[in-house]
């Protein structure tokens, strides 16, 4: 039952890290989902899914990519001088 519980862990963080990249557009919705997909990832490599790693990247894929979305989005406020 616990292997059965890991593969679930272990495609749903497939799933959020193929979601949160591009999710990444909207910071507030790519970085919940790429956390949550590395979290899941993380207790999947414990238990050496295959699955796992591939979310693994994916996430880590969209966290970089929110970040750079959330970093550009404060520089065009900051130079536009444009209110939130």
């Amino acid at each position: 039952m616990s292997d059965n519980k890991t593969k679930n862990k272990s495609g749903a963080a497939l799933i959020l890290g193929m979601v949160s990249i591009p999710a990444a557009v909207l910071p507030l919705l790519g970085l919940p989902a790429a956390g949550t997909g590395l979290a899941f990832s993380i207790i999947g490599l414990m238990k050496k899914n295959r699955f796992a790693s591939a979310g693994l990247i994916c996430s880590a894929a969209g966290l970089v990519l929110t970040c750079v979305s959330a970093g550009f989005g404060y520089f065009i406020t900051i130079k536009t001088g444009l209110p939130f």
